[in-house]
């Protein structure tokens, strides 16, 4: 039996915030742990802080997660799971960067790091979590 911690999005959101996002790769180390012993395939952990190898490393998280959570096995849907996530997040990324140092200068950058910090904690809850939380129901 798969035993995913069921958390809330308010939790989430609050962990990421106060953790200046340690939270989410805690997170990642923790479920990528369970989805391997499922039977997944995920590298180490330590490929999330690798540039390029990352990559790697969520590809195949997404992969595990639609076969042993969502019981899909489309190839499509892994490079969905895999990419809209990273285009979400960069393309948010960039957007803030240009219009913090329109409007506020350099001084922007706290808020930049804080807001990409809760929108991490939003995608990867509705992304993931919240699926955890569905399968051990």
């Amino acid at each position: 039996m798969l035993n995913f911690k069921k958390i809330s999005f308010i939790k989430f959101f609050l962990l990421t915030f106060s953790t200046f996002g340690l939270y989410l790769v805690l997170w990642a180390f923790d479920t990528r742990r369970i989805l391997n012993r499922a039977g997944g395939t995920i590298p180490s952990g330590y490929f999330l802080f690798l540039p390029f190898l990352n990559l790697y490393f969520w590809y195949k998280y997404a992969q595990a997660y639609l076969l042993i959570v969502k019981k899909e096995q489309r190839k499509g849907l892994v490079f969905v799971y895999f990419l809209t996530p990273y285009f979400l997040q960069f393309t948010t990324s960039y957007a803030f960067n240009f219009w913090c140092q329109r409007l506020a200068g350099g001084s922007a950058l706290f808020l930049l790091c804080v807001v990409m910090f809760l929108y991490s904690a939003f995608i990867n809850y509705f992304f993931y979590q919240k699926g955890f939380n569905e399968f051990n129901q």
